[in-house]
């Protein structure tokens, strides 16, 4: 069984990331507890969510659950050294974008049980996640299904 979680204000302004991270976090711990495999959880965020699902993979430790950042390491990668990515984890961003590459993070996280980062190409920016689009939709299907590509 797959499960998905997801939240509609993970870009609404005066969201706290940290605080709305704890909270997905122990969702994700519950389901794990009620017998749930993490390998069957997905997280996926883009911008300040991306940051969220960041931080949850963090606070859960070594489950390997599938975390997709979508263009989601900003300043916060400097800001926040403390921050250690755990389970399988893919970062996709565009390359001409500001916020861009999860790697230094990925670098300093011994907890992965695997990473995968994707820089696509759309000249979009940040806005090449506004509407799905399947240069980014297709290997984050894949990602979350354990499909290598």
């Amino acid at each position: 069984m797959e499960i998905s979680i997801s939240s509609p204000i993970t870009g609404a302004a005066g969201t706290d990331p940290v605080a709305h991270a704890a909270a997905l976090a122990h969702d994700v711990q519950n389901l794990i507890a009620e017998g749930v495999p993490a390998k069957n959880i997905s997280i996926a965020g883009f911008s300040r969510g991306g940051f969220i699902a960041a931080y949850m993979s963090h606070l859960i430790g070594d489950e390997p659950v599938n975390v997709v950042i979508l263009a989601g390491c900003a300043g916060w990668v400097q800001e926040r050294p403390d921050i250690r990515l755990h389970g399988r984890v893919l970062s996709i961003y565009e390359v001409t974008d500001f916020v861009g590459s999860c790697e230094e993070l990925a670098t300093r996280s011994a907890g992965l049980s695997e990473y995968r980062e994707i820089a696509v190409t759309t000249g979009r920016s940040h806005g090449a996640f506004y509407t799905p689009d399947p240069v980014w939709v297709e290997p984050l299907l894949a990602w979350i299904s354990h499909k290598a590509e």
